[in-house]
């Protein structure tokens, strides 16, 4: 075959596997589609962008608004875009009745992705409303996908460091637990294996213990734990022997000793920390009593919490959650449910049990509905007294602010000018003491000068004074 016409062939093939892809879609009853059919990078490059053209074929009789989403392991690679604007995501597009649309869809591969081959869908559906000639309306979903194929390769860096590993020390019966701190110090995605073999002081194997760390991404630390029960082993001293491996590389194989104790060695103690309501104070709702508890033991311990409810001081219901594991020095959070039946003031005294020891008792208080305690009554009725005393205050200050310039609402007093006159000439006001009145201090009575001398009226006058 002459290479000048092989572009032109493998055109032609592409061209004839899209419409045959269409035609399949339509043909199971099908109203609309997606293409290409797949898309797909053999050696894609890692912190890598590609962009495509995707056609959104629309070939219902009506209007509609296509939904689009990435699937897969490729589902947080993808963005889709109106063509021609590659700022503002979509996750939808409008697509008229009988035709098809083009969309931009832009795929970036993380740098942390490790090479490998990631498979995902580009799934496109729609929701046409129609409405029959006798008035019902139905509603049919339409899809189609097209498959995202990507191949990661090149230069990638593979390094997970051992942070710390670490076996607490435990009583028979209880839950010993193998810790491991990985870091990623890698350039890409690892998944390392941790195998754990459990051998007593005699070196006899007793158990074996196996987990898969997935996906730590790069500089991120994981912190696995697992668990071995003791329950049946004696006192002594074990042997844990720790192997990680990546890509079955062995990063790490270490033997860690650790003790098994009789029952009763370490001591208990736990704090109830806080009680906390999370939800809406209305009548008739739920609410979520929330108990802050802390292991402060030497030992993890089960625990719960225990709670009487109190509504206006009456005991009316009782509240407990669910036992829980509490590693030793850690805090753990116990949930109840409390209904709300009526408006008033609800009082929660809690405590958590733990191997048959009781916190110290929290209380916890809230109001629903009205307030129509007694307390806030009386500073209502203080609050009132407060206002009506303020008044008093400003009205008499106001009113002695008036008299002292002259503007008194009291009724004047009239006086005769005759009065006011002699009231001129008098002279100042002497005190009063207790000497008995003379007869000048008697009022006089009316004399009729018209009938008198001159000489008369002048010594008259002078026996006024």
């Amino acid at each position: 075959m002459n290479s000048k016409y092989k572009p032109i062939i493998t055109l032609l093939l592409l061209s004839f596997l899209c419409l045959n892809l269409i035609n399949n879609n339509f043909a199971d009853g099908f109203k609309i589609a997606i293409g290409p059919g797949v898309i797909r990078e053999n050696n894609a490059l890692r912190n890598h962008t590609y962009i495509y053209t995707l056609f959104i074929y629309n070939q219902n009789d009506i209007d509609n608004y296509i939904f689009l989403n990435l699937t897969g392991n490729v589902r947080n690679w993808g963005t889709f875009y109106e063509y021609g604007n590659s700022t503002n995501p979509i996750n939808s597009t409008f697509v008229n009745k009988n035709t098809d649309k083009p969309i931009r869809f832009i795929l970036k591969i993380p740098s942390s992705a490790a090479n490998n081959e990631y498979l995902g869908h580009i799934i496109v559906t729609a929701k046409p409303i129609e409405t029959n000639t006798s008035g019902n309306v139905s509603s049919l979903q339409l899809s189609s996908a097209s498959t995202v194929s990507i191949n990661v390769t090149g230069d990638q860096e593979k390094n997970v460091t051992i942070e710390k590993m670490y076996v607490d020390d435990v009583e028979m019966g209880d839950i010993a637990r193998f810790r491991i701190n990985l870091i990623n110090k890698g350039n890409v995605v690892v998944s390392p294996q941790i195998k754990i073999s459990v051998f007593n002081k005699e070196g006899i194997l007793l158990d074996r213990l196996s987990s898969i760390v997935r996906f730590i991404e790069p500089g991120n630390i994981h912190r696995e734990s697992m668990r071995w029960n003791t329950t049946g082993k004696i006192s002594g001293t074990y042997t844990a022997n720790f192997n990680i491996t990546l890509d079955e590389k062995t990063i790490e194989n270490k033997n860690i000793s650790f003790e098994i104790y009789p029952e009763g060695t370490f001591t208990r103690n736990g704090t109830l920390k806080s009680i906390k309501y999370s939800g809406t104070l209305e009548k008739e709702k739920f609410i979520k009593i929330i108990a802050t508890f802390k292991n402060t033991g030497e030992v993890k311990t089960k625990a719960k919490f225990l709670g009487n409810v109190y509504l206006n001081n009456e005991l009316i219901n009782t509240i407990e959650s669910q036992e829980l594991f509490v590693d030793k020095y850690e805090e753990e959070s116990f949930e109840s449910s409390l209904e709300l039946k009526e408006d008033g003031e609800y009082l929660i005294q809690g405590y958590v049990l733990f191997d048959g020891r009781k916190t110290e008792t929290l209380n916890l208080k809230f109001t629903v509905g009205l307030v129509s305690s007694i307390n806030s009554i009386q500073l209502l009725g203080i609050f009132i007294l407060m206002i009506i005393g303020v008044g008093i205050i400003s009205y008499y200050l106001k009113r002695k602010k008036n008299a002292s310039f002259g503007f008194s609402k009291d009724k004047p007093v009239k006086v005769k000018k005759e009065k006011i006159k002699k009231i001129k000439k008098e002279k100042p006001l002497k005190l009063k003491t207790k000497e008995k009145k003379t007869k000048k201090d008697k009022k006089p009575k009316t004399v009729d000068f018209g009938n008198m001398s001159a000489k008369e009226i002048e010594d008259y006058v002078k026996g006024l004074w």
